[in-house]
C-alpha cells in the first residue's frame, strides 16, 4: 500500500472503516459525544466560552490577591495583547 493508499481507498469507498486514526485521538470525544446528546454545537461553544471567562476571572482574582492590583492588571493586559 502506498503512502496515501488507505486515504484513496476510503475516499473511493473501497474500505468501509479506517482504524489508523486512533493514534491522533486526544480524548475530547469522551466529553463531546455525551454533550452533543443534550446540547447542539452552538450551545456547547457558549458553555465553553462562559467557562473560560469564569476561569479567567478566578485567575485574575487570585493573581491580584497574591501580587497586588497594579501588577495583576499589568500582567493581564500583557497576556491579552500577546
Amino acid at each position: 500500500m502506498t503512502k496515501f493508499g488507505e486515504l484513496r481507498d476510503t475516499v473511493n469507498k473501497d474500505v468501509e472503516e479506517s482504524f489508523e486514526y486512533a493514534r491522533y485521538w486526544h480524548g475530547y470525544l469522551v466529553f463531546l459525544r455525551p454533550a452533543l446528546v443534550i446540547f447542539n454545537i452552538g450551545q456547547i461553544r457558549t458553555i465553553l466560552i462562559v467557562t473560560f471567562i469564569m476561569l479567567l476571572i478566578i485567575f485574575m482574582a487570585v493573581l491580584i490577591k497574591n501580587i497586588g492590583v497594579l501588577y495583576g492588571i499589568l500582567i493581564a493586559l500583557r497576556n491579552i495583547r500577546s
